[in-house]
């Protein structure tokens, strides 16, 4: 799955804050996969403002993802959840697009 700067921050926003140990440590996995090194934080300029992080947008960066069929189910899981609990919010709506028809 290629992901974006904003799919990489906003899929932390799928993860529940609670759960069973098997869901956390799939949590877990995930964050590993899509983390920011030093480095990328450095060469996309990203900035912490309050709440709001920013980066330069002429210096977007796309990754490559390769998720386990576990994974992807926790993932597609956690979308149709959060659609039916109507929390979806309007940055995540391509995220979660993206993840719901992924396949």
């Amino acid at each position: 799955m290629i992901l974006k700067i904003a799919d990489r921050l906003n899929l932390a926003r799928l993860f529940p804050q609670e759960g069973g140990i098997l869901t956390q440590l799939t949590v877990k996995d995930i964050a590993k996969k899509i983390e920011f090194s030093q480095e990328e934080i450095k060469d996309i300029e990203l900035k912490q403002n309050g709440q709001m992080l920013r980066w330069n947008p002429k210096k977007e960066i796309e990754i490559d993802v390769e998720f386990s069929s576990a994974e992807m189910n926790f993932l597609k899981e956690r979308v149709e959840s959060l659609d039916k609990e109507q929390k979806v919010t309007q940055d995540m709506v391509d995220l979660c697009l993206l993840i719901r028809n992924f396949k």
